[in-house]
């Protein structure tokens, strides 16, 4: 397997960097469960998706966990 390497991408807006975030679905990654079953973070959420956001919005849609980012400071 190969190695792991991380780093962040970087693209020259003609003035200085724009540092890329690249966007990837739970259906994407996958692990290895105990058993050894390969399996995707889609699959285990049971069908559940994640949203990340700055505040617990008011109405919650059904079927969604939310994630709450901490404060910086």
């Amino acid at each position: 397997m190969g190695e792991i390497k991380k780093a962040d991408y970087l693209v020259d807006n003609g003035t200085d960097y724009d540092k890329i975030h690249f966007s990837t679905g739970a259906d994407q990654v996958e692990y290895v469960k105990s058993g050894g079953q390969t399996t995707s973070i889609q699959e285990a959420l049971g069908g559940y998706s994640l949203r990340i956001v700055d505040v617990r919005p008011d109405v919650q849609e059904p079927g969604v966990i939310y994630f709450i980012r901490k404060a910086e400071g």
